[in-house]
């Protein structure tokens, strides 16, 4: 293949792959138990067959990985087609099981955190949730543009995904039974609660979009993700003022997270920029400071 031309775009997808190739291998044991236990339950699978399912997601996790590998080095060596083209492949791979994991795990993470069990929550949310999600970033990053503006939305996606899984019901029941709501519109308040994880899923897709540098519907998916957030902040709010007293350090920070998630989006809406036109505005102040100074 010649000399190695894109050193760094090589660098990133390989430390993608590796990432996504052990949390593939040894990180995952959990998440395909749990998927065993539900095929039995809801789909009446056999053992059988639901270690075998198991296996195959196994199998396809560890395949993303050394897939984002072999497309790294093409990419490395001048052969970004076809190297961006197996680094998709590999990469979508481990983002559908990842998307599979985040509906699994979300709400075993949401009860640890209520019990108190905060260790198992982060370890769970950081190996099972997090690496993988950093490993599907970093192996993007390879064959994408524009970094600066795709780890800002990633950190979007995982605050986010942190919101909706912490989401405590007992509080809402609380909220619910103090302002007497009637039973009819309950249930619309528990799903606008479990709408933020959505949005994190959604700053994930948005984080590859910006990524390839399409920054119109980027913004537009934003737009949609700080309106669908809303209603959520608006309860936050009503619930803070109605049962301060019986909201943990932990729900507090919640919504102070919620609060510094909002701006967050609101200033990417505003300020992002393709790289082009970021390099164009540099090149105008340039201009401009050196004609300040003759």
């Amino acid at each position: 293949m010649g000399k190695i031309q894109y050193k760094i775009e090589m660098t990133l997808g390989i430390l993608g792959g590796l990432i996504l190739f052990i949390t593939g291998a040894v990180g995952s044991a959990q998440t395909y138990l749990l998927i065993i236990d539900m095929g039995k339950i809801y789909v009446r699978l056999s053992e059988e067959l639901a270690n075998l399912l198991a296996n195959i997601f196994i199998a396809l996790a560890i395949a993303g990985g050394l897939t984002v590998i072999v497309g790294a080095f093409f990419i490395g060596f001048g052969r970004r087609r076809i190297g961006s083209w197996l680094v998709g492949i590999g990469a979508g791979i481990s983002l559908s099981t990842l998307l599979i994991k985040i509906y699994l795990l979300g709400p075993i993470i949401a009860d640890l955190i209520r019990n108190g069990q905060f260790y198992d929550a982060a370890k769970i949310f950081g190996v099972e949730l997090g690496l993988v999600g950093l490993g599907v970033v970093l192996s993007f990053f390879s064959t994408l543009t524009n970094y600066r503006w795709m780890i800002y939305t990633f950190i979007l996606s995982i605050l986010n995904l942190y919101i909706g899984v912490t989401a405590n019901p007992e509080l809402i029941d609380l909220l619910v039974s103090k302002l007497s709501i009637p039973e009819s519109i309950q249930p619309y308040i528990y799903q606008l609660e479990l709408l933020v994880a959505y949005v994190g899923l959604l700053f994930l897709i948005i984080t590859f979009i910006v990524g390839a540098n399409h920054f119109k519907i980027s913004k537009f998916l934003a737009i949609l993700a700080i309106i669908s957030l809303m209603p959520s902040f608006v309860i936050m709010i009503i619930t803070t003022a109605s049962l301060l007293s019986s909201m943990t350090l932990l729900e507090e920070l919640r919504v102070v997270l919620q609060t510094i998630n909002i701006i967050a989006i609101g200033y990417f809406i505003l300020k992002a920029k393709t790289v082009h036109e970021e390099n164009k505005e540099r090149k105008k102040k340039g201009k401009y400071y050196q004609t300040v100074e003759q």
